[in-house]
């Protein structure tokens, strides 16, 4: 085991959350290793959420797009740079080969791949601990005497695009001024995001009740859903859903005392920023380790099914076509734990 490592890396290409949840282990080694120079692996379309990381001093990106040719690419430039430590966060193929026959001292975090199988496809829970993804990154290297500082998720918005992203959105009729909150309706799968007509219906009590300002928020795949929130809510509320790169995204959240959101990597995002969070988890279970920091957020659930988690990541649809632990979430739920937030 290195005992005082000169160069470290970090493998974790993708997604939001994931790197994210990843935020608590960079900054703890660079506490343990001062000196260090740490890098990371990450996808081209992330870096906005590691570029202003102190504790990072070099990103090596990663074009998915670019094929064999560019995980050759990744891996001959991981070998160029002599590293003491690999962690991998990641594990997957493409992690696997960057990291294989590599000279560094190779770690890598549990994912507890047989017991999330038999609690999602036959209910059967053999989790005697539920210990949060970030905390199995952090396992993952307990040997070299890093310990939880229990600071949770950090991101470090760049000041200059948070004063043009505030100017962005006085254009667009939004004044930040309290109460602030967004509403995040997106996920990367359909059976993650509770009904856009209900998420309509709490920012339409928000505005109307409590004269609150609500901005939506998401990616460009997110649009269609908040199109049609808007489409009832009109000029309740104010829609920046593919309108906002990842760390306009972030500013924008940062002016909001609250958010609404589903299992989703804005929801991280959130955590990271210390927003006050509701968080509206459907298909998985808090087993599967990516519920929220419970200190600034609150998850409603529905306890009431025996069906749940019918997936770890998400899916298309409902596999019991009734979808009740969406749908039997009611607005008026959300909305009250809102106010009890607010307050």
């Amino acid at each position: 085991m290195p005992s005082n490592p000169q160069k470290i890396l970090i493998i974790r290409a993708s997604s939001i959350g994931d790197i994210l949840l990843a935020t608590p282990l960079l900054r703890l080694l660079r506490r343990q290793f001062p000196s260090a120079e740490t890098a990371i692996v990450i996808k081209k379309q992330f870096t906005d959420l590691v570029r202003t990381n102190p504790n990072i001093n070099n990103v090596i990106v990663f074009d998915s797009t670019g094929g064999l040719k560019e995980l050759g690419r990744i891996r001959r430039e991981i070998k160029k740079q002599h590293f003491d430590i690999i962690i991998d966060i990641h594990q997957n193929f493409r992690s696997y080969y960057w990291r294989v026959f590599q000279k560094a001292r190779i770690y890598s975090f549990k994912k507890y791949r047989i017991k999330r199988f038999l609690l999602v496809r036959f209910g059967w829970n053999f989790y005697k601990k539920i210990i949060p993804v970030y905390r199995r990154y952090i396992d993952s290297v307990k040997e070299l005497g890093i310990e939880d500082d229990e600071q949770g998720l950090e991101f470090f918005p760049d000041k200059s695009v948070c004063e043009s992203t505030m100017a962005i959105l006085a254009e667009q009729g939004f004044q930040a001024k309290k109460p602030t909150i967004a509403i995040a309706p997106g996920a990367s799968f359909a059976n993650k995001r509770w009904p856009w007509d209900h998420f309509a219906a709490v920012a339409q009590k928000l505005g109307t009740e409590q004269n609150a300002k609500v901005l939506l928020l998401g990616g460009k795949d997110d649009a269609t859903i908040t199109q049609q929130i808007t489409g009832k809510c009109g000029k309740q509320v104010t829609d920046m859903a593919g309108k906002l790169d990842l760390m306009q995204t972030a500013c924008a959240l940062a002016a909001c005392q609250l958010i609404i959101t589903n299992d989703t990597g804005l929801m991280h995002l959130a955590n990271a920023l210390k927003i006050k969070t509701i968080a509206i988890f459907g298909p998985t279970t808090r087993e599967l380790g990516f519920f929220p920091d419970e200190r600034i957020s609150t998850v409603i659930e529905n306890n009431n099914l025996t069906c749940r988690p019918c997936t770890h990541i998400g899916s298309d649809k409902c596999p019991k076509k009734h979808f009740r632990c969406m749908k039997d979430i009611r607005p008026e739920d959300v909305y009250n734990i809102v106010i009890k937030f607010l307050k």
